[in-house]
């Protein structure tokens, strides 16, 4: 598992871990082999409960383009030929801990990536609640609007957080996402 040093705001506390998929699958993914996460901070509040974070990563550094909003990021990352690969990660996270108000989280996103053979997009969700990390979880990315869901969460945890990262790379060639957040939302689900 690799460790994230979270740098933004109540997340610096907050140890982030595992949790069980519920309506996106996360199966058959290739893992993002290029870039490991190395630390993350806040680039801006989006609303009192949310904020804006980019990620260093231990590859080259890609870039990310953000909306005067903080809803949206452009992320590129573009591995010149002889050079090591280069990735770009950005995305948004709980500012505060929620009320968890049901067993299943979903956090709604736009994205469309571009890239060829040699390049990668996914969105990676990680929940912590009672102080305890959940395994991130990684869902390749969609043209279109998808809610990324995780389940299991007990109906009594507390201290909740949550972060939703877009990670694009290449090992050779010019990877793009466009990612724009749409929301987080509780379910109960039987």
């Amino acid at each position: 598992m690799r460790k994230r040093l979270i740098g933004v705001g109540a997340l610096a506390a907050a140890v982030l871990a595992s949790t069980a998929l519920a309506s996106a699958v996360a199966a058959e993914l290739p893992p993002p082999p290029l870039a490991n996460i190395v630390t993350c901070s806040g680039v801006g509040l989006v609303s009192q409960t949310v904020q804006a974070v980019e990620c260093n990563t231990d590859a080259a550094t890609g870039t990310a383009d953000w909306s005067p909003d903080l809803l949206g990021a452009k992320l590129q990352a573009k591995a010149k030929p002889g050079s090591p690969p280069a990735a770009a990660v950005a995305g948004w996270s709980a500012n505060a801990p929620l009320a968890v108000s049901g067993n299943q989280f979903c956090v709604t996103v736009k994205a469309s990536p571009h890239g060829g053979p040699s390049t990668y997009a996914v969105l990676e969700l990680v929940l912590s609640w009672d102080g305890v990390q959940q395994p991130t979880l990684a869902f390749p990315v969609s043209h279109e609007t998808v809610s990324y869901c995780a389940g299991d969460i007990p109906p009594a945890a507390e201290n909740f957080f949550w972060e939703v990262l877009a990670v694009t790379g290449a090992s050779h060639g010019d990877a793009k996402v466009k990612v724009q957040f749409g929301g987080v939302s509780f379910a109960a689900v039987p």
